[in-house]
Protein backbone atom coordinates (compact mmCIF):
# COMPACT_ATOMS: atom_id res chain seq x y z
CA UNK A 1 0.00 0.00 0.00
CA UNK A 2 1.19 3.49 -0.95
CA UNK A 3 0.47 6.90 1.35
CA UNK A 4 1.04 10.31 -0.86
CA UNK A 5 1.27 13.79 -0.07
CA UNK A 6 -1.50 13.12 2.45
CA UNK A 7 -3.51 14.91 -0.49
CA UNK A 8 -6.42 12.69 -0.07
CA UNK A 9 -8.44 11.24 -3.45
CA UNK A 10 -12.31 11.51 -3.18
CA UNK A 11 -14.28 8.98 -5.26
CA UNK A 12 -17.63 9.45 -6.01
CA UNK A 13 -20.14 6.56 -5.80
CA UNK A 14 -23.99 7.43 -7.23
CA UNK A 15 -25.50 4.46 -5.75
CA UNK A 16 -29.12 3.22 -7.21
CA UNK A 17 -30.20 -0.53 -7.29
CA UNK A 18 -27.11 -2.11 -7.81
CA UNK A 19 -27.22 -5.13 -5.02
CA UNK A 20 -25.56 -7.10 -7.69
CA UNK A 21 -22.38 -5.06 -8.15
CA UNK A 22 -21.92 -3.10 -5.13
CA UNK A 23 -19.55 -5.68 -3.44
CA UNK A 24 -17.20 -5.82 -6.70
CA UNK A 25 -17.19 -2.41 -6.70
CA UNK A 26 -16.45 -1.38 -3.50
CA UNK A 27 -13.65 -4.42 -2.68
CA UNK A 28 -12.13 -2.83 -6.10
CA UNK A 29 -11.47 0.49 -4.18
CA UNK A 30 -10.66 -0.58 -0.75
CA UNK A 31 -8.28 -2.25 -2.19
CA UNK A 32 -6.34 0.28 -4.05
CA UNK A 33 -2.28 0.19 -3.94
CA UNK A 34 -3.09 4.08 -2.88
CA UNK A 35 -4.45 3.81 0.23
CA UNK A 36 -5.35 7.64 1.41
CA UNK A 37 -8.56 7.43 -0.29
CA UNK A 38 -11.85 8.52 0.96
CA UNK A 39 -14.84 6.76 -0.90
CA UNK A 40 -18.13 9.05 -0.58
CA UNK A 41 -21.42 6.64 -1.69
CA UNK A 42 -24.92 8.70 -2.40
CA UNK A 43 -27.79 6.72 -2.01
CA UNK A 44 -30.15 7.75 -4.27
CA UNK A 45 -33.18 6.50 -3.04
CA UNK A 46 -32.55 3.02 -3.71
CA UNK A 47 -35.44 0.18 -3.05
CA UNK A 48 -33.15 -2.78 -2.91
CA UNK A 49 -30.54 -3.79 -0.50
CA UNK A 50 -27.92 -1.56 -1.63
CA UNK A 51 -27.80 0.75 1.09
CA UNK A 52 -27.36 -2.13 3.87
CA UNK A 53 -24.57 -3.26 1.82
CA UNK A 54 -23.24 -0.16 1.85
CA UNK A 55 -23.75 -0.09 5.36
CA UNK A 56 -22.09 -2.56 5.99
CA UNK A 57 -18.68 -1.90 4.41
CA UNK A 58 -19.00 1.67 6.14
CA UNK A 59 -18.73 -0.56 9.37
CA UNK A 60 -16.22 -2.40 8.60
CA UNK A 61 -13.94 0.32 6.79
CA UNK A 62 -13.69 4.25 7.88
CA UNK A 63 -13.39 5.82 4.38
CA UNK A 64 -16.65 5.10 3.35
CA UNK A 65 -19.01 7.47 3.61
CA UNK A 66 -22.79 7.36 3.49
CA UNK A 67 -24.98 10.07 2.13
CA UNK A 68 -28.82 9.39 1.53
CA UNK A 69 -31.43 11.53 -1.04
CA UNK A 70 -34.40 10.61 -2.70
CA UNK A 71 -34.26 9.78 -6.01
CA UNK A 72 -33.31 12.31 -8.14
CA UNK A 73 -30.63 10.90 -10.67
CA UNK A 74 -26.77 9.80 -10.50
CA UNK A 75 -25.94 13.86 -11.72
CA UNK A 76 -27.29 15.00 -8.92
CA UNK A 77 -26.08 12.38 -6.54
CA UNK A 78 -22.15 12.75 -7.82
CA UNK A 79 -22.97 17.04 -7.46
CA UNK A 80 -24.15 16.35 -3.55
CA UNK A 81 -20.94 13.73 -2.84
CA UNK A 82 -18.67 16.23 -4.60
CA UNK A 83 -20.04 19.09 -2.40
CA UNK A 84 -18.50 17.33 0.48
CA UNK A 85 -15.89 16.14 -1.12
CA UNK A 86 -12.64 17.68 0.97
CA UNK A 87 -9.80 16.44 -0.97
CA UNK A 88 -7.20 17.38 -3.42
CA UNK A 89 -8.42 15.07 -6.20
CA UNK A 90 -12.08 13.31 -6.73
CA UNK A 91 -12.82 10.30 -9.22
CA UNK A 92 -16.56 9.39 -9.82
CA UNK A 93 -17.30 5.39 -10.64
CA UNK A 94 -20.38 4.22 -11.31
CA UNK A 95 -21.51 1.64 -8.82
CA UNK A 96 -22.10 -1.40 -11.44
CA UNK A 97 -18.03 -0.54 -11.91
CA UNK A 98 -14.61 -1.54 -10.60
CA UNK A 99 -11.49 -0.54 -10.35
CA UNK A 100 -8.06 -2.39 -11.41
CA UNK A 101 -5.91 -2.70 -7.83
CA UNK A 102 -3.62 0.37 -9.44
CA UNK A 103 -6.02 2.78 -10.86
CA UNK A 104 -6.38 5.52 -8.51
CA UNK A 105 -2.06 5.49 -8.26
CA UNK A 106 -1.80 5.52 -12.16
CA UNK A 107 -4.69 8.18 -12.10
CA UNK A 108 -2.59 10.31 -9.41
CA UNK A 109 1.19 9.64 -10.78
CA UNK A 110 -0.39 11.02 -14.51
CA UNK A 111 -2.05 14.37 -12.77
CA UNK A 112 1.18 14.75 -10.90
CA UNK A 113 4.14 13.64 -13.68
CA UNK A 114 2.01 16.37 -16.32
CA UNK A 115 0.65 18.57 -13.69
CA UNK A 116 -2.77 18.06 -14.80
CA UNK A 117 -6.00 18.84 -13.39
CA UNK A 118 -7.85 16.12 -15.47
CA UNK A 119 -6.49 12.23 -16.32
CA UNK A 120 -8.28 10.36 -18.38
CA UNK A 121 -8.39 6.92 -18.95
CA UNK A 122 -9.85 4.05 -21.10
CA UNK A 123 -11.74 1.30 -19.73
CA UNK A 124 -13.16 -2.05 -20.67
CA UNK A 125 -16.96 -2.75 -21.47
CA UNK A 126 -17.33 -6.04 -20.27
CA UNK A 127 -20.51 -8.25 -21.87
CA UNK A 128 -21.70 -12.18 -21.42
CA UNK A 129 -19.93 -12.97 -24.22
CA UNK A 130 -17.26 -10.71 -24.98
CA UNK A 131 -14.79 -8.24 -23.79
CA UNK A 132 -14.14 -5.04 -25.22
CA UNK A 133 -11.60 -2.25 -24.89
CA UNK A 134 -12.79 1.23 -24.86
CA UNK A 135 -10.25 2.55 -28.15
CA UNK A 136 -8.00 5.31 -26.22
CA UNK A 137 -4.16 5.61 -26.79
CA UNK A 138 -3.31 6.31 -23.37
CA UNK A 139 -3.91 7.52 -19.90
CA UNK A 140 -4.61 11.47 -21.23
CA UNK A 141 -3.87 14.66 -18.93
CA UNK A 142 -5.45 17.70 -19.65
CA UNK A 143 -4.70 21.30 -19.21
CA UNK A 144 -7.80 23.02 -17.17
CA UNK A 145 -7.93 25.76 -19.48
CA UNK A 146 -8.49 23.38 -22.37
CA UNK A 147 -11.30 21.59 -20.44
CA UNK A 148 -12.41 24.91 -19.24
CA UNK A 149 -12.48 26.28 -23.13
CA UNK A 150 -14.17 23.10 -24.25
CA UNK A 151 -16.61 23.37 -21.65
CA UNK A 152 -17.03 26.94 -22.79
CA UNK A 153 -17.86 25.90 -26.49
CA UNK A 154 -20.26 23.32 -25.54
CA UNK A 155 -19.10 21.02 -27.55
CA UNK A 156 -17.55 18.30 -25.33
CA UNK A 157 -19.51 15.47 -24.23
CA UNK A 158 -17.82 14.60 -21.07
CA UNK A 159 -17.29 10.81 -19.63
CA UNK A 160 -17.62 10.94 -16.13
CA UNK A 161 -16.23 6.82 -15.21
CA UNK A 162 -12.29 7.05 -15.27
CA UNK A 163 -11.67 10.55 -14.75
CA UNK A 164 -9.66 11.79 -12.05
CA UNK A 165 -10.34 15.57 -11.32
CA UNK A 166 -8.24 18.15 -9.43
CA UNK A 167 -11.17 19.67 -7.27
CA UNK A 168 -9.94 22.79 -6.86
CA UNK A 169 -10.58 22.99 -10.98
CA UNK A 170 -14.02 21.39 -11.19
CA UNK A 171 -15.33 23.78 -8.47
CA UNK A 172 -13.72 26.83 -10.27
CA UNK A 173 -16.12 25.73 -12.85
CA UNK A 174 -19.63 25.40 -11.35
Amino acid sequence: TIHTDGGIRMIVIPVYNVERYLGECLDSILKQTLDDIEVICVDDGSNDNSLEILKDYADKDKRIIILQQDNQGAGVARNYGMSIAKGKYLSFLDSDDWLDTDWIEKAYNVAIANNADMVKSGYLHHYEDRIEPLKIEKDKAIEYKVLADELKSKEVSILIDGINIRKIKISSLR
